[in-house]
């Protein structure tokens, strides 16, 4: 009789957190003070067996212990879905985003349960966003068996890939006497384009000067520079009749390598030269100087190489 060994899964103690965050609820100040309330009753009434006391103090407790669950059932089954620019995800996913254009983020929180969740606190934090619009607080409640959307408008400040982390949600329904919190997550990533201007015209581009090479390099062209020998892999049609009768051996035509005017753009990237504010200092500068120049030289069709002194971009061979 085998017995197999299962591999403990470390994401299981994390989400076992989650599922107890969400299910208990903790009591808030308000809530001490009642309790405190229905414990000062009770003990007034054993003194003085006063039996309006001992109603108040049941009473108390009772609201105090009734609304216990309450905030951890209406964040239980809450789902979310976050999308860019008031398009679905699909279509979202699609468009590019660059530094400085306006950008609408929509939240929908769906609620598949049988009662309202009410009271409902939420706090989304937009990552490109300026740091004045990075928070976004909200207060909202959703219907029983349906949704509630809202949106907001900021920023694309910065650059790069970003992802949203959870959004985090909390509940003190229904007399505020127990807060309840859970994270709803809703993977969604962004990538921002640096900002680039539109060129009217660039001279040093517009002009396409030929390229002067004075010893042409042999590679796939349509210019005939001469003949050599056949060698495995060379096509049939190139194969030069004339001077293999005259060889005596198969002798194949040799084509000079096309070349045509290209863009390389060279970008410093040391942390030592860089100078000013972290968000508009002299590499980002560079980098919409770099951007502009790329579309410009794109939409004339010409080639576009980006090299750096960093290993991820490194220049590229040649002589």
């Amino acid at each position: 009789m085998s017995t197999e060994r299962r591999t403990p899964n470390p994401r299981a103690p994390a989400r076992l957190t989650a599922r107890l965050r969400a299910r208990i609820a903790r009591p808030t100040r308000r809530g001490w003070a009642v309790f405190g309330l229905a414990v000062v009753f009770y003990l007034f009434a054993n003194q003085t067996q006063v039996s309006w006391l001992y109603l108040f103090a049941a009473l108390a407790l009772g609201v105090w212990l009734a609304s216990a669950g309450a905030p951890g059932r209406m964040l239980r089954g809450l789902t979310l879905a976050r999308w860019l620019d008031d398009a679905p995800p699909a279509a979202a996913a699609d468009r590019e985003h660059h530094v400085g254009e306006a950008a609408t983020v929509t939240l929908e929180l769906r609620n598949p349960g049988g009662q309202p969740a009410v009271h409902i606190r939420g706090l989304e934090v937009c990552p490109f966003a300026p740091a004045a619009d990075r928070e976004q607080p909200f207060f909202v409640s959703a219907p029983a068996r349906g949704s509630v959307r809202l949106s907001y408008s900021t920023l694309f400040a910065r650059r790069g890939w970003f992802e949203f982390p959870p959004l985090r949600l909390s509940c003190r329904a229904p007399f505020g006497f127990f807060t309840a919190e859970r994270a709803l997550a809703a993977p969604t990533g962004v990538l921002v384009f640096p900002e680039y201007r539109v060129l009217q015209r660039f001279p040093l581009l517009d002009r396409r000067p030929a390229v002067q090479n004075p010893l042409a390099a042999v590679g796939p062209g349509s210019e005939f520079v001469g003949v050599r020998e056949y060698r495995p892999g060379d096509p049939p049609r190139h194969v030069h009749w004339r001077s293999t009768a005259r060889a005596g051996r198969l002798v194949v035509k040799e084509f000079a390598e096309e070349t045509r005017p290209g863009l390389t753009i060279l970008l410093d990237v040391r942390a030592s030269v860089v100078i000013g504010a972290a968000a508009d200092d002299t590499l980002e500068r560079a980098i919409r100087a770099a951007a502009t120049l790329v579309h410009y030289a794109d939409g004339r069709g010409l080639s576009v190489t980006l090299a750096s002194n960093h290993r991820d971009f490194p220049a590229p061979p040649g002589p």
